[in-house]
């Protein structure tokens, strides 16, 4: 099953000025294997990175071998454009579906960060965040929608990635009777949410 990881971290000033720091970073990815990497800064704020990268060539991330002598420990090398240690969530989709590429390609991505009610049986949000998903990828608009869930992040969160042509839509979006609908689907299943625009950009490499 791919693995996708999605990694953010709340970045310096020195990332604009040196970008080649970044480069270099998923240099190093795409030369241990990753074929699939985007990229991106919020929209709202635009001092967090957001990087997704896909484990889908075959190996997971338990088999995925960084190399220090060319590029760095990984983790001193980050840390020269970040403030604080990163966060990763090592996700698998939709009830086990890759990740769907189409979002991060869109013109804008939004990234909307579930905590899961603690009484909900796992069955119960698989169903419902599938009934969510094929809504959003029927919107106006929209380009995909995929959810993906980190097994061993306690409490349990759940990302949902949904593509649209611009924010504009989605936020127009917003004012349907659909959108109503999935608020009450999200009632059942959701204690807190929180949510950002990122504009994605694929990794190409070399760089």
């Amino acid at each position: 099953m791919p693995i996708t990881e999605y990694l953010t971290f709340r970045t310096t000033p020195q990332i604009f000025k040196d970008h080649d720091q970044f480069v270099k970073l998923r240099n190093g990815a795409r030369e241990a294997g990753i074929v699939n990497q985007s990229y991106g800064v919020g929209i709202e704020d635009n001092e967090v990175v957001h990087w997704i990268i896909q484990f889908d060539q075959g190996f997971g991330p338990d088999k995925f071998v960084w190399n220090d002598v060319k590029y760095g420990d990984f983790g001193q090398e980050i840390m020269k454009i970040a403030r604080e240690p990163p966060e990763s969530a090592f996700m698998s989709f939709d009830g086990r579906e890759a990740f769907a590429k189409e979002v991060t390609a869109s013109p804008v991505t939004e990234i909307a960060t579930l905590a899961i009610k603690e009484d909900v049986a796992k069955e119960d949000v698989s169903k419902i965040l599938g009934d969510i998903s094929v809504r959003l990828r029927k919107a106006k608009n929209s380009t995909g929608a995929s959810w993906g869930e980190d097994p061993k992040n306690k409490p349990n969160k759940v990302h949902l990635f949904i593509g649209w042509q611009s924010i504009e839509d989605h936020i127009t979006f917003t004012q349907t009777d659909e959108f109503k609908e999935i608020g009450g689907l999200m009632a059942k299943i959701v204690a807190d949410a929180s949510m950002v625009h990122v504009a994605f950009a694929d990794h190409a490499s070399p760089q």
